[in-house]
């Protein structure tokens, strides 16, 4: 089945007009996929023809070099450097999630609605608190949002 299908790419990558010196295996990944999920792609298929790391502490190694170089590019402040840094980052933490089993794009989904979640409790513990987001000051900001992680932490642990 898989032979087949790789004879059926390469004669539509032969259809249009692609020849083996200038295809590549990455040119039918969807460039309309959200980022990440083209990104998860793009490396699955680049593991798939060899190009992978060994293990996932091989990519945890390269997340924590790509952090590093995160830092470099800030320290250096130049703003294209951080992001070319930054999107390799994100790039390397979507071939962890691969070796991992995790689908990157589900995984920032629900770590955005998480995110909405916990920044809900924060205004609430603020109204409650009779002060502004903007007034409450990052200490009690950060103390209101550690309420909830507890809570989250607490709920995880009742569900073990």
């Amino acid at each position: 089945m898989k032979v087949n299908w790789e004879a059926i790419k390469a004669e539509e990558r032969a259809s249009k007009g692609q020849t083996t010196e200038t295809a590549s295996v990455l040119d039918d990944v969807p460039r309309g996929l959200p980022a990440l999920a083209r990104a998860q792609k793009l490396d699955k298929r680049a593991a798939q023809n060899g190009f992978d790391w060994p293990n996932a502490e091989a990519v945890l190694d390269k997340c924590r070099e790509e952090l590093d170089e995160v830092a470099a590019a800030i320290a250096g402040g130049d703003n294209k450097a951080v992001a070319e840094e930054i999107g390799d980052l994100l790039f390397a933490v979507t071939s962890l999630a691969r070796h991992v089993g995790v689908e990157a794009e589900a995984a920032a989904a629900d770590a955005n609605a998480k995110f909405i979640r916990r920044f809900r409790h924060v205004e609430a513990r603020c109204r409650q608190e009779g002060v502004s987001l903007k007034g409450a000051g990052m200490e009690r900001l950060d103390a209101y949002w550690n309420e909830v992680r507890e809570a989250d932490s607490q709920s995880r642990d009742a569900d073990r």
